[in-house]
């Protein structure tokens, strides 16, 4: 700490909060208490570096945040607003979000690694971005498969077709039933 003119302290005692812990820049500012009034052992109170402080806060609002622009923003109507540019979540067993409502946009893609995927949902469907494109596939429920569908030109097989107006001989059936 640059203290009085000339004035420097090494390895001063700095307080911090429980369960917040931080290392200011070089000329951050600090507001240092004496103990006893005994110069020999500063207590560092307070550090703050107005180069890197968020501005315009409203009232009531609270935020944790760093000189690279990493944000933790505690907004007004009970908002959390989470700023970087890599977010990890490690939890040892689970992790579990209870809402009324869950989205995710991604620019560019979503990927889902595990070893097993389970959708427990009265309705599943997929379309074009936005919702706005051609949907690609809809499943209401009633579909079990563990093979034989294909698609892009492919057949389809479902194992047993039942088919109308089969002739004997060399004549093609009709298409089958439903399809």
């Amino acid at each position: 700490l640059e203290l009085l003119d000339g004035e420097v302290l090494d390895d001063a005692e700095r307080a911090q909060q429980y369960g917040f812990s931080s290392v200011p820049h070089a000329g951050a500012e600090a507001v240092v208490l004496f103990v006893g009034a005994d110069r020999s052992h500063p207590v560092v109170l307070a550090v703050d570096d107005r180069r890197y402080r968020v501005q315009a806060l409203k009232n009531g609002e609270v935020v944790i945040y760093t000189d690279e622009g990493d944000r933790i923003h505690l907004k007004r109507e009970r908002t959390i607003e989470v700023t970087t540019k890599h977010f990890v979540v490690k939890a040892e067993d689970d992790v579990r979000i209870e809402t009324k409502n869950f989205s995710i946009r991604a620019d560019q893609s979503v990927q889902v690694e595990t070893a097993s995927t389970r959708f427990a949902t009265g309705a599943l469907a997929f379309g074009g971005q936005g919702g706005g494109g051609a949907v690609t596939a809809q499943l209401t429920g009633g579909i079990v498969a563990s093979q034989d569908l294909q698609s892009n030109g492919g057949a389809v097989s479902l194992n047993r077709h039942v088919h109308t107006g089969v002739q004997a001989g060399s004549d093609t059936t009709a298409s089958p039933v439903g399809g």
